[in-house]
């Protein structure tokens, strides 16, 4: 999968994207768009949506036939003194419960091995929705 396009939607809009830009891509949205959710989309329609802050971000998988299970990405250690993370949907704020949130690199991996494999990534934990 790893030179096929994807679609990358940002604020309605789609753009293509493969394996060999969407670092950039990752990099250029948490800086330009910090807060705000996106979809990445596979050619079969697996998507992940990720949300990117600063050194954090959230991912959820969501089959492409659209049917559960969907999964989060899950923190390994909680801060519990840190309950919610603000993020942007639609213009909406969403709080999402800090143990949803990952480290950036943790971020890039997963993603890099969901367009490898067009698959929920094995790396990291999931929790089923």
């Amino acid at each position: 999968m790893k030179n096929v396009k994807w679609e990358l939607e940002v604020n309605g809009e789609r753009m293509g994207v493969d394996a060999k830009t969407i670092r950039n891509e990752l990099d250029r949205l948490r800086s330009e768009h910090s807060g705000k959710i996106f979809t990445l989309i596979s050619p079969t329609n697996n998507a992940m949506i990720v949300g990117l802050k600063d050194n954090i971000g959230i991912l959820d998988f969501i089959p492409g036939d659209d049917k559960p299970p969907y999964y989060h990405s899950v923190r390994e250690k909680h801060n519990e003194t840190h309950e919610f993370e603000l993020f942007f949907a639609g213009g909406e704020a969403t709080e999402i419960p800090w143990n949803y949130c990952i480290d950036y690199v943790d971020i890039i991996i997963r993603v890099g091995e969901f367009m490898e494999t067009d698959a929920l990534p094995k790396s990291g934990i999931w929790e089923e929705d």
